[in-house]
């Protein structure tokens, strides 16, 4: 735990070092405080992070995720050289990555909307909409280091993390949008309750668009589940399924991570 501890804590001090970091806080900000700027109600605003917020955090955190573990490959090996275990070097290389970027989003996101919301008297769905975000965080964390510990080429290890962005993103909504269109709304109703809840970022944002509005939700898988989904165990199941997204990814990578020949 020590060890996992130390590891982490030089992560951090490495990512902070960055001035991507910085970037990315403030793009964050910039992007929250203008959508309150323009909405003039803190709830609105939050509702109209949903999409672009959706569509940064996963990507960043895949990118940022995978590019960390391969150019961290000659720390780990010396590392290994010591007495310290895999388990606790994995841990610890995980929270020095997904840490920095949850404080990021925190502070990017939070603060902007916590500011409108003391001012203008409340804000519903804000907590929410952070907690998404942060687990989505983690997933996309976890998925870039499965990606990483998986496939040795640098070169190839990022292409397919930018790959898995589009397949979730964009590929799947354009491909179930052309099946819906071809097949009945009630043979697809439980096919795409399970495909929804295989997608982390579709999940994602039923689950956030469902706090701020129902009827925001739009397209096919939106209209069927608004009424499950609505519900305290469609909740549940969601957000399940969202926790899933994290741990399952990140077991299979420490799996994986503990057997590699690094």
């Amino acid at each position: 735990m020590k060890t996992a501890a130390r590891v982490a804590r030089y992560g951090l001090r490495d990512v902070a070092r960055g001035r991507w970091i910085l970037v990315y806080g403030i793009a964050l900000f910039g992007l929250a405080q203008a959508l309150i700027l323009l909405e003039g109600d803190v709830g609105r605003a939050a509702a109209g992070l949903v999409n672009p917020v959706l569509l940064i955090t996963p990507l960043v955190g895949l990118l940022f995720g995978a590019l960390y573990l391969y150019g961290a490959r000659d720390f780990n090996r010396m590392l290994l050289a010591q007495p310290v275990g895999r388990r606790s070097l994995f841990g610890g290389l995980y929270a020095g990555v997904a840490l920095p970027l949850l404080g990021v989003e925190l502070v990017g996101l939070g603060a902007p909307l916590a500011l409108a919301a003391l001012s203008h008297g409340g804000a519903p769905g804000v907590l929410r909409l952070l907690v998404v975000v942060g687990a989505l965080t983690l997933s996309s964390v976890a998925l870039a280091f499965l990606t990483a510990v998986t496939i040795r080429d640098r070169a190839a290890g990022m292409g397919v993390a930018i790959l898995a962005w589009l397949a979730l993103t964009v590929l799947y909504d354009g491909l179930f949008a052309t099946i819906s269109v071809t097949l009945p709304g009630s043979v697809l109703e439980t096919p795409a309750l399970v495909a929804t809840l295989l997608n982390p970022i579709d999940t994602a944002r039923i689950l956030l668009l469902m706090q701020f509005d129902q009827a925001a939700l739009m397209g096919y898988t939106g209209a069927v589940f608004r009424a499950f989904f609505g519900s305290g165990a469609g909740t549940l199941v969601a957000a399940a399924s969202l926790v899933g997204w994290v741990i399952f990814p990140l077991l299979l990578a420490a799996r994986r991570f503990r057997r590699a020949d690094l």
